[in-house]
């Protein structure tokens, strides 16, 4: 198998497995719109062959948190319809604490993976994005005790997200929250530190 007939077999077996997605098979993921962003479910696949390994991480846009980061965290313009608010390893979804991956050789490998992927995206995944598509819902997690599990990107982007969904859903604790963080920003590089002071400055005229 080459690393395209893999994915085409990805693409095949997961459909039936993901109602109200579509397919984007340039940008390897699954995509449904919601109100005010979208979700993904990608499909990120390594291509060692004759093996090759694949997981699914999820990831939600909301596109209220990402007109205010994409302001402040330096990336050029061309890349801001790309940016995600929250991307979770699916070994979450497993309750594991490292990523969850596959490694398959065979079209019948890949069936038995999706075989048992699907349940997890049935009752986990998939009633996971149906409860959390705003800002209040994502705030809750990101900014809860699961939060450094949920969301795995790197400072400052994690603690910027995090602490713009916590003033958009008016998250009583954000004053706290955002001393925490600008206290775990000095250890951090010049420029990210920045960063993270210049979203806090601009959240707190808000």
């Amino acid at each position: 198998m080459t690393g395209q007939d893999v994915k085409e077999k990805l693409f095949e077996q997961l459909q039936p497995h993901l109602p109200g997605f579509k397919p984007r098979k340039k940008e390897d993921s699954f995509a449904r719109t919601i109100t005010g962003g979208s979700q993904f479910i990608g499909v990120a696949l390594v291509d060692h062959r004759p093996l090759f390994k694949f997981s699914l991480p999820v990831s939600t846009r909301i596109e209220e948190v990402e007109e205010i980061i994409n302001r402040f965290s330096g990336s050029p313009r061309k890349y801001h319809h790309l940016t995600l608010t929250t991307a979770t390893l699916l070994g979450y979804f497993y309750g594991e604490s490292e990523d969850k991956e596959f490694k398959v050789r065979s079209h019948e490998e890949i069936e038995a993976a999706i075989a048992d992927v699907a349940p997890v995206l049935r009752d986990r995944i998939l009633p996971f994005l149906d409860s959390h598509q705003t800002v209040q819902s994502l705030d809750a997690v990101v900014n809860g005790p699961e939060g450094p599990r949920f969301v795995r990107t790197n400072p400052p982007y994690r603690q910027m997200h995090a602490l713009i969904l916590a003033r958009l859903a008016g998250n009583p604790r954000f004053d706290a929250l955002a001393e925490a963080a600008l206290a775990e920003a000095r250890g951090w590089l010049p420029q990210n530190a920045k960063k993270l002071d210049a979203v806090v400055a601009h959240l707190r005229t808000l």
